[in-house]
């Protein structure tokens, strides 16, 4: 658990500009969702999709991808599935939209305009 939390002080410290989106994208995915979403991380190697191949990185709308970053995704507590923890509290609007921005990039998919104001908007949306 210490570790998690010394990766999510790196990915804070990580400078964060549009003329570094992508990498500064990379470097978030690294410290935050490599773990469970790069090629040979359990969640893959138990069945689930690379991000680059997800629905939601191929849309055309960032809604949904953007969301799930901020707030997760946790089942019902009768069913069983893959949850993923929240990151609103941990990562800034535009973190969240370099790391969808270099994924949707991995995935060969145009920019999605305006990331970083849709993302924040959507913040603004469920406080």
């Amino acid at each position: 658990m210490r570790t998690r939390w010394v990766a999510i002080a790196l990915i804070l410290a990580t400078p964060s500009s549009h003329a570094a989106g992508t990498s500064a994208g990379q470097a978030i995915f690294r410290g935050a969702c490599a773990g469970c979403h790069a090629a040979g991380a359990p969640r893959v190697l138990a069945g689930q999709p690379l991000l680059a191949n997800a629905a939601t990185i191929r849309a055309s709308n960032p809604d949904n991808a953007a969301e799930l970053i901020l707030h997760g995704r946790q089942p019902p507590a009768e069913q069983r599935g893959p949850w993923m923890p929240p990151f609103e509290t941990t990562l800034s609007d535009t973190q969240i939209a370099d790391v969808l921005a270099s994924v949707r990039q991995s995935a060969g998919e145009p920019p999605w305009p305006d990331l970083a104001q849709r993302v924040r908007a959507l913040r603004r949306e469920t406080q």
